[in-house]
């Protein structure tokens, strides 16, 4: 008998790797509240839930960090008792329970003892955008919209401005976005009242100022 030839090797057909969104499992608030409480999510695991889902948080450069400080201290400098601002740590919201880089909260922190703010208690939001920019436009735009958070910034270092998105319709979107670069002095506006304005310029990095999307 003669034997068969061998088979040429072939390579495996690609696999799709694609998850359809609807076989995703969505937790909830008070799921993702239950896994952190029995040590299931630590700090070391750096998540947020946005949406129902656990998303990744992504590691910090300098040049975040720089804007992050910088617009905290400036906005601290003009907020009344009334409010405080606070610096990647969560609020609650519907299925979310995201941690943005910047919030000014209605109140103390000493009103939250037991829990963290809810959507209802935060005034403005603000996040810092190299790597996750796409996000930031995206997944979190969407879901401050949906909250009512009345003013979101999107410190955009990527392209060099500031990205102020109000009028949210409660629905997943913001009905006005203003952007500003440079000089432009960007209107800070707490519960309609403009408490005073930031040179766009002092929070980004000077190389992003000057070399746009060379990040």
């Amino acid at each position: 008998m003669i034997a068969a030839p061998p088979i040429a090797a072939q390579a495996a057909p690609a696999q799709d790797e694609t998850i359809a969104t609807a076989d995703l499992y969505r937790l909830t608030l008070d799921q993702y509240k239950a896994m952190i409480d029995h040590a299931i999510l630590g700090d070391e695991d750096r998540v947020e839930l946005l949406e129902g889902l656990l998303i990744r948080k992504m590691i910090k450069k300098r040049p975040h960090s720089f804007s992050t400080h910088t617009l905290r201290e400036l906005l601290f400098a003009m907020l009344s008792a009334e409010f405080y601002v606070d610096s990647q740590e969560p609020f609650n919201a519907v299925n979310s329970q995201p941690e943005p880089d910047l919030m000014v909260v209605r109140g103390k922190p000493q009103d939250f003892p037991d829990d963290h703010p809810s959507a209802q208690a935060i005034a403005l939001v603000g996040e810092v955008s190299y790597s996750t920019l796409q996000q930031d436009r995206g997944v979190k735009l969407r879901l401050y919209a949906r909250a009512s958070i009345p003013v979101y910034w999107i410190v955009n270092l990527v392209d060099g401005q500031i990205e102020v998105c109000t009028q949210p319709d409660g629905a997943g979107r913001y009905a006005q976005m203003t952007v500003y670069r440079g000089d432009d002095q960007v209107p800070v506006v707490i519960d309609n009242q403009t408490l005073g304005s930031i040179r766009a310029g002092d929070v980004l990095p000077a190389h992003v100022e000057t070399e746009e999307n060379s990040l």
